[in-house]
């Protein structure tokens, strides 16, 4: 995520280029990830791009949702998930994340075949009843919980979040460089707001990192 402290209150930023692919990950990690792709009917790319997403770009096995939801890791296993899949989020925590690839390859192989784009593969962690539908496919409508939840996703204000504009927010998230660990939250200093929410029980998942201040401010 870009660094909105450094980018709103620095008069001469420098630019920066937005390396292609996923430099700084271990070659075993990405050879993993790549077999786990092949044996789900997916992607590699795509894979690797959820789980950017979901950790805020540190592909960290042991990341925890900042809202205090609990969601853990690569693709931000809930506990209760989690325990359906024989093991805690304090135990994937502990893997590395070679390791918890594994519980990742459990958790999406009902989906093995079906996840052929991008957007069929964070429908399978974000919503999986939103697998094989089209972009048009409305997620969240306001007044719901999981869309005030979920709102930062609603680009055009319009009430809904659709798959399309959920697999946009990945997208801006593909090829960005590593991230560092988390920093202060400025749209909380700033505008005394609170970082992202997580994503309902319903979903199983819970969205990482904190808000993208240059979408909310800027998009």
């Amino acid at each position: 995520m870009p660094n909105w402290h450094t980018l709103l209150f620095d008069p001469s930023p420098e630019p920066r280029a937005t390396p292609r692919g996923t430099p700084g990950l271990p070659p075993g990690f990405r050879t993993t990830v790549d077999q786990v792709a092949r044996r789900l009917g997916m992607d590699p790319e795509h894979l690797l791009t959820v789980m950017r997403f979901e950790t805020g770009g540190t592909f960290s096995p042991s990341i925890r949702n900042q809202a205090g939801s609990g969601a853990t890791g690569l693709i931000q296993f809930m506990p209760a998930t989690a325990r359906g899949l024989g093991t805690t989020t304090e135990a994937l925590a502990g893997m590395s994340p070679e390791q918890q690839l594994d519980y990742v390859e459990r958790y999406l192989r009902p989906y093995r075949g079906r996840m052929r784009s991008l957007q069929d593969a964070y429908a399978a962690v974000l919503y999986p009843a939103a697998v094989g539908q089209p972009a048009s496919h409305v997620l969240f409508r306001q007044g719901s919980r999981a869309y005030a939840q979920n709102k930062g996703l609603d680009v055009d204000r319009s009430g809904t979040v659709t798959m399309g504009e959920a697999r946009r927010a990945v997208e801006r998230r593909q090829g960005a460089p590593p991230a560092e660990a988390p920093g202060r939250d400025w749209g909380r200093e700033l505008f005394s707001t609170t970082t992202a929410s997580t994503l309902p029980e319903a979903s199983q998942y819970a969205s990482s990192g904190a808000r993208d201040w240059g979408q909310a401010l800027f998009g």
